[in-house]
């Protein structure tokens, strides 16, 4: 009986240790900021020259950064700051608010002021939630 139960447990590690994941390479993200600017009724084209361009070019003098890509979109600016690996997060989001600190008297005066947020790769949204105002006969 003893020896029955001693074979079983060296099955049972084997097959557990066979089921082990094991990976080649650790689990690196780069450290990303986000900043955006909405400005209220204004066209792509608008955002674009008047918003994106103005940040992008006060943020480009940043060290460490990877790449720069940015979206003009209706009524909203989007800039995505990616950095190289191993930059300290805190440091390089400081210094890109310190950057779009100094393009603000670039901006319009109507647009809001920039969000300048860190961005894990990791993180993904618990909830989606969409809202559509619908007329009904009742509300009017």
């Amino acid at each position: 009986m003893p020896v029955v139960f001693a074979i079983l447990l060296v099955i049972a590690g084997t097959v557990g240790f066979m089921m082990l994941p094991d990976r080649e390479y650790p689990e690196m993200d780069p450290p990303f900021v986000n900043v955006t600017t909405i400005y209220t009724g204004a066209n792509p084209e608008v955002i674009k020259a008047q918003i994106t361009e103005p940040l992008e070019q006060e943020i480009n003098g940043v060290e460490g950064i990877r790449v720069i890509s940015s979206t003009s979109m209706e009524q909203a600016s989007l800039i995505s700051v990616e950095f190289n690996l191993g930059e300290d997060i805190d440091r390089a989001a400081s210094d890109v608010r310190d950057r779009v600190s100094r393009a603000l008297k670039y901006l319009p005066k109507d647009a809001d002021p920039p969000i300048v947020a860190k961005m894990d790769a990791n993180t993904n949204p618990i909830f989606f939630s969409l809202l559509k105002a619908r007329s009904t006969p009742f509300l009017k």
